[in-house]
C-alpha cells in the first residue's frame, strides 16, 4: 500500500519540484540570507552614518540640534495647546450643562441655600475634582459673592492656597476681571497662582455666575518641561507675564509676531519659543536651555555607534554558529524526513534533543505529522478491507423488506377472517412501525402527522401489553401537523417513557405535548415536543442520562442508545441550539424534550 501511495505522491512532489526548483543551487543558503540582511540592514548603514558624523563634524550636529529642538517646541507647543483647549471645553461644559442653571433657579424659588451648595458641590466634584489639570475649581454667583462653591483635587501633590487666603488675596481680582469677560474665557495670574476664569451664562447669554479653575501647569505644560537641556520657562498670555520660573529668560516683548516655533541665542543663554492664540488669547512659550547637554548627548550617541559597530563584528561571527547550530542542521534533518515521507517511508521521525523551543515543536508536530500519516494510510486501508466484507456479508444476509410487509399483511388477513380484531391491529400496527423503520422512499424528513401516525402505532402495543395499567393522554397543536421533522425522533423516546415510568403500583403514564409556543428563557423560534412520565430516575440513571445527552460520538452501550442518537440527529440536522433536553419537576415527572426548528424550506 505504501508503494502504491508512494508512486502517486512522488509522481505529484517531482512535478512539483521541477515547477518551482528549476535551479536550486542559485538560491542563498539561511546563513547567506542572515549575513546579507546583517550587512545591509545595519553594518553598512550604521557605518556610512559614522563617516557622516566624522565628516560633517560639528556643524552638522549643530544643525541637527537646531532641527530637533524646533520640532520638539512645535510638538510641546501643540500639545500645550491641547491641554489649554481642554482646559477651556471642560469650563465651558459648566456653562452648557443645565445643572447649575436649573439648581440656581430652584434656589432662587424655595431660598433653599443648603440643597443649591449639595447640588453645585456634587456637579463640581463630578466634573473636576479628578482632573489633574485643575487644582481647584471655585463657582460664585454674582449676585452673592460672598458666598463660594469649591472643590479641589488632592491627589496633586502642590501646596494648596488656604480657601480664606484665596478669597482674601485672588478672588477679587479674578471676579474684577470676569465682569467685562463677556462669553469668553481669560487667562488671569493672582499672586504666585495661575486662573482660568469663564463668566456662565443663562439662556439669554446673560451671565449669572463665574468659574474660576486654579491650572496646575506643570501638568498642562509639560510638554515644554521635556525639551532637552530645559532649566528654566516663562509664559506670557496677552502681554502679561502668566509664568515665570527661576532663572534669566526675556519678557517677550521682542518676540516675533508670527504663531510658530523660534531658536535664538543672547548673551544670558540659548533660547527656544513658541507663539500661537487660542480662544482670542495670545501666548509666548520661552524657554531657556543648556545647548552644551544636548551637545554632551550627540557625543554620547556617537560613541554608541562606534561602540555597536565593534559589537556587530562578534554579533556576526555569534550569529553564525547559532544559525548554524540551532537553526540550518534542524531544518535540514527535516528536509531529509520530508523527503524519506515523499518517498513512501511513513513514520520517519526526527530527533528533538538540544533543539530550543521554536525548532523543538516544530520538529515534534513533524514527528506526529508522519506516525499519524503512517497510521492513517494503515487505517484506510484495513478500513476498506472490512468495508469489502462487510458489503459481501450484507448482501448473503440480505431480506426483502416487501416480503416481511406481505407476510405481515397476510398474517393480519387471516387474522380478521378468524375475528381477532384486537390480533388485526396490533399487527397493522407493527406493519406501520415497520414501515417507519424501512424508509422505502428515503425521505430524511416527514410531516407531523405521519411521525405521530408511527408512535401511536406503538401506543397501540403498549396498550394491549399493559391494559388499565397503562394510561396515554396527547396534545398536539392542529397548525403543526404538517412541519416537518426528522423520521422516528418521537418512538425511541417514548420507550424510554414507557420503560421507567411505572409508579410503585405498575401503573404507568405517559403524555405527548407538542406546540409552539415560546417562553422568555428560550425565545429562539421552534417546535417542542414534551414527553412527561411520571417518576423519576434515580442518581445514577439522572447522570447517566446527562452524560448521554452531553455526548457528540456514539455510545457502545445498549443502555440510551435511542435517546442519544435523537439527540445527535436533531443537532447534526439544525444545530447546537436544538436537539433533546432532560427535566425533572418538583411534583417528580420527568420530561423529555424535543427541540425542532420551525422555520424550514424542506419539500416532502
Amino acid at each position: 500500500m505504501h508503494r502504491w501511495f508512494a508512486k502517486y505522491t512522488g509522481n505529484f512532489s517531482d512535478s512539483r519540484n521541477r515547477n518551482t526548483d528549476k535551479d536550486p543551487k542559485r538560491k542563498l543558503t539561511l546563513r547567506q540570507e542572515l549575513l546579507r540582511l546583517l550587512l545591509l540592514v545595519w553594518f553598512i548603514p550604521l557605518a556610512v552614518l559614522m563617516l557622516i558624523l566624522n565628516f560633517q563634524g560639528r556643524k552638522t550636529v549643530n544643525r541637527q540640534v537646531d532641527k530637533s529642538l524646533t520640532d520638539l517646541m512645535d510638538k510641546a507647543g501643540n500639545l500645550s495647546e491641547l491641554s489649554i483647549n481642554d482646559c477651556i471645553q471642560e469650563s465651558r461644559e459648566a456653562s452648557y450643562n443645565s445643572t447649575i442653571r436649573l439648581a440656581y433657579a430652584e434656589y432662587k424659588d424655595n431660598g433653599d441655600a443648603g440643597k443649591l451648595r449639595s447640588l453645585v458641590t456634587r456637579f463640581l466634584e463630578e466634573k473636576y475634582k479628578f482632573n489633574s489639570f485643575f487644582n481647584r475649581t471655585v463657582l460664585v454667583f454674582t449676585d452673592e459673592p460672598e458666598k463660594i462653591y469649591y472643590t479641589q483635587n488632592d491627589s496633586i501633590k502642590v501646596r494648596q492656597l488656604p480657601i480664606v487666603s484665596f478669597e482674601k488675596e485672588a478672588l477679587p481680582l479674578l471676579m474684577s476681571e470676569a465682569e467685562d469677560l463677556g462669553t469668553g474665557v481669560n487667562f488671569v495670574r493672582a499672586g504666585d497662582r495661575v486662573y482660568l476664569i469663564r463668566n456662565i451664562v443663562d439662556n439669554r447669554f446673560v451671565p449669572y455666575s463665574v468659574i474660576i479653575m486654579e491650572l496646575n501647569m506643570e501638568e498642562i505644560f509639560k510638554g515644554l518641561y521635556s525639551i532637552p537641556g530645559f532649566e528654566s520657562m516663562t509664559i506670557i498670555c496677552n502681554g502679561k507675564e502668566l509664568y515665570s520660573g527661576e532663572g534669566d529668560v526675556p519678557n517677550g516683548e521682542s518676540f516675533p509676531a508670527r504663531e510658530g516655533s523660534y531658536l535664538w541665542n543672547e548673551e544670558t543663554g540659548s533660547y527656544t519659543g513658541y507663539r500661537e492664540k487660542i480662544e482670542g488669547n495670545d501666548f509666548i512659550y520661552m524657554i531657556l536651555y543648556d545647548r552644551s547637554t544636548l551637545m554632551n548627548e550627540w557625543n554620547v550617541i556617537k560613541y554608541l555607534i562606534e561602540l555597536m559597530l565593534v559589537s556587530l563584528v562578534v554579533l556576526v561571527i555569534a550569529a553564525f554558529f547559532f544559525v548554524n547550530d540551532r537553526i540550518s542542521n534542524p531544518v535540514l534533518k527535516l528536509k531529509e524526513a520530508a523527503r524519506s515521507i515523499a518517498e513512501g517511508k511513513y513514520g520517519e521521525t526526527v530527533l528533538s534533543e538540544g533543539q530550543n523551543k521554536e525548532i523543538a515543536e516544530l520538529t515534534e508536530s513533524f514527528n506526529r505529522m508522519s506516525v499519524k500519516l503512517d497510521e492513517q494510510f494503515n487505517k484506510i486501508f484495513l478500513e476498506e478491507i472490512a468495508l469489502r466484507d462487510a458489503n459481501i456479508h450484507a448482501l448473503q444476509s440480505q431480506i426483502d423488506p416487501h416480503f416481511l410487509n406481505n407476510t405481515l399483511e397476510i398474517i393480519n388477513w387471516e387474522t380478521r377472517l378468524s375475528g381477532n380484531e384486537k390480533a388485526s391491529r396490533m399487527i397493522e400496527s407493527l406493519s406501520t412501525m415497520m414501515e417507519a423503520t424501512t424508509n422505502r422512499d428515503k425521505r430524511p424528513l416527514i410531516p407531523l402527522s405521519e411521525e405521530l401516525s408511527y408512535t401511536r402505532a406503538y401506543i397501540y402495543i403498549i396498550q394491549c401489553r399493559y391494559g388499565d395499567r397503562f394510561r396515554y393522554e396527547e396534545e398536539v397543536q392542529e397548525s403543526l401537523l404538517d412541519l416537518p421533522v426528522p423520521r422516528l425522533i418521537i418512538q425511541p423516546v417514548m420507550e424510554n417513557a414507557v420503560k421507567y415510568g411505572v409508579d410503585s403500583q405498575g401503573n404507568r403514564y405517559v403524555g405527548l405535548f407538542v406546540s409552539d409556543e415560546k417562553d422568555e428563557k428560550d425565545p429562539k423560534d421552534c417546535v417542542k415536543l414534551r414527553i412527561v412520565n411520571h417518576g423519576a430516575p434515580g442518581r445514577e440513571e439522572h447522570r447517566r442520562i446527562e452524560e448521554l445527552l452531553a455526548q457528540t460520538e456514539g455510545t457502545k452501550e445498549s443502555r440510551g442508545v435511542g435517546i442519544q442518537n435523537v439527540n445527535r440527529r436533531l443537532k447534526m440536522l439544525y444545530g447546537d441550539a436544538y436537539g433533546l433536553e432532560f427535566s425533572v419537576s418538583a411534583e417528580g415527572d420527568t420530561t423529555f424534550t424535543i427541540i425542532v426548528k420551525k422555520e424550514q424550506n424542506e419539500q416532502f
